[in-house]
């Protein structure tokens, strides 16, 4: 309903559950329809009851599959299913999307757990370095597992919580994070914060982005003018990359007119050479 009728859900509420509360709302589920056949298609283990359709009934909750995932539709009869399994909750004075736990075959229950724990820990707003140390606390291996993770979202299509995750592992720098980086930039999937990932990118200095961002920059700097971003994004990304490679492809776009002067400006000041150049500092402002 949100979706539908954004203005009539104007204050968000972010609730903190107890273990096994996706479990309770699974048994006393009902789905309705074509989606039966499809949650059953992509969720051959799940301890749904599909003997009955829910129908009108009030007294189950309502399971349905959207966009990849499980949601769960709560009736008057079923509230206090999740009500009974609530430790706390609070107004958010933010907006930020309500996020749900999918119920995978191929995702151990520990993983679950670990996933949500992490994610009340990431509290819906910025990662910092408190937040980041409040996490390795809690879940020491995170570093061994948070990519898997990111891949696991990625095929559910919970963009919303592999954003959250995307700028943890930018902090504690896991193995596998840039390839995973460079995948989704290369396939353009989901609505992901492109600019987020190109900064991560640059921030862990990943050798082998080079080729991805210039495509990324090519791609994105003709619809940003004249408020380039994504696009200065790129550009401050092959910088802090710091290789003959990366150092090289910025010095194409800085000596090339055919780009608008404020971006070979970004690309030049990257390089230290925007003096040389013959850049004006104040008109380049002016323009950008």
């Amino acid at each position: 309903m949100a979706g539908r009728k954004g203005q009539a859900y104007i204050q968000m509420v972010e609730y903190q559950m107890q273990h096994g509360t996706l479990d309770a709302l699974i048994r006393a589920g009902r789905g309705s329809g074509g989606n039966l056949a499809e949650i059953r298609s992509q969720f051959p283990g799940i301890p749904l009851n599909f003997a009955d359709e829910i129908g009108e009934s009030v007294e189950y909750v309502h399971v349905k599959l959207e966009r990849g995932g499980l949601n769960f539709d709560l009736r008057a009869g079923s509230a206090d299913v999740f009500n009974s399994n609530m430790i706390s909750h609070r107004l958010l004075h933010v907006v930020i999307v309500s996020y749900y736990d999918e119920w995978r075959a191929d995702l151990p229950p520990a993983g679950r757990a670990a996933i949500g724990k992490v994610d009340v820990l990431l509290e819906g707003g910025p990662v910092d370095e408190a937040t980041v140390s409040r996490v390795t606390a809690s879940e020491p291996e995170i570093r061994e597992v948070v990519v898997s993770w990111l891949r696991e979202f990625i095929s559910t299509g919970d963009w919303i919580r592999f954003g959250r995750f995307v700028n943890l592992a930018a902090y504690i720098r896991p193995n596998g994070l840039g390839e995973l980086i460079r995948e989704v930039l290369d396939s353009d999937l989901g609505p992901v914060n492109r600019e987020d990932l190109v900064e991560i990118l640059g921030e862990i200095q990943d050798s082998c982005a080079v080729s991805v961002l210039v495509r990324v920059f090519d791609h994105s700097w003709p619809g940003e003018m004249s408020f380039p971003s994504l696009s200065r994004k790129c550009i401050e990304a092959l910088g802090a990359i710091g290789t003959e490679e990366s150092f090289a492809a910025a010095r194409r776009i800085a000596v090339n007119d055919s780009y608008p002067s404020p971006l070979r400006w970004y690309a030049a000041i990257e390089l230290g050479i925007e003096d040389k150049l013959g850049f004006d500092e104040n008109e380049m402002l002016h323009e950008a």
